[in-house]
């Protein structure tokens, strides 16, 4: 499983850099390479200041893990968005089975969340964007996001340890590996490279990264 994951992954990669221990790809077409992932203080980083990566989702897939989780497991990051524009996404993917196939729970600078999901390389909302106050709001600001295992294929939804909603997963149920996601915005709401885009991401469960 985690062999064909990665070869998918490779395949389907647009503008792949190297991290250690790290994979990491793009949709939305862009062919740039001009954004970076590296570790910084023990944080995945991720930072973008050209045009060129607007409107784009880059992905890091950490390649440390021996074995998958699966639907029993709590998934678990850590985010924080030092400077950029305050509706860029962080993601943490859930249930990977490869680059076309997983949940998403993602949350931006502005305290809102939401669950999306890519089934046979298709978006669609799970969650749609929703205010809550169980996240801190602002640059620099770190949450802890969470998704807790299935009881009967639903998922519950943490942020900061409070349960704030919950999913049903029909469509990613045997278990995959986790990711982590950035969103860079349309050219009209970033202001570069004046302001880039950096973000900050600690994967702690199912298992840690960096």
């Amino acid at each position: 499983m985690k062999k064909a994951f990665f070869s998918s992954m490779l395949i389907l990669a647009v503008g792949l850099i190297s991290l250690a221990g790290c994979n990491t790809s793009s949709d939305s077409g862009s062919s740039s390479t001009s954004e970076s992932w590296t570790t910084e203080n023990s944080y995945t980083k991720f930072y973008a200041s050209t045009t060129d990566n607007c409107d784009t989702i880059f992905y890091c897939w950490p390649t440390v893990s021996t074995v998958s989780g699966s639907v029993s497991t709590t998934w678990t990051a850590n985010v924080r968005m030092d400077t950029g524009y305050t509706g860029d996404w962080m993601g943490l993917v859930c249930f990977a089975q490869d680059p076309s196939n997983f949940y998403v729970l993602m949350v931006n600078a502005r305290g809102e969340y939401s669950v999306r999901k890519k089934v046979a390389g298709t978006w669609s909302y799970v969650i749609a964007w929703t205010a809550s106050s169980a996240l801190k709001s602002g640059l620099a600001a770190e949450n802890t996001i969470s998704v807790s295992p299935a009881v009967n294929s639903v998922h519950g939804v943490y942020l900061n340890g409070t349960k704030v909603s919950e999913f049903t997963n029909t469509d990613v149920t045997s278990g995959g590996f986790p990711g982590i996601l950035a969103y860079v915005s349309t050219s009209q709401y970033e202001n570069f490279p004046t302001v880039p885009v950096d973000m900050k991401f600690k994967l702690t469960s199912p298992y840690t990264y960096p």
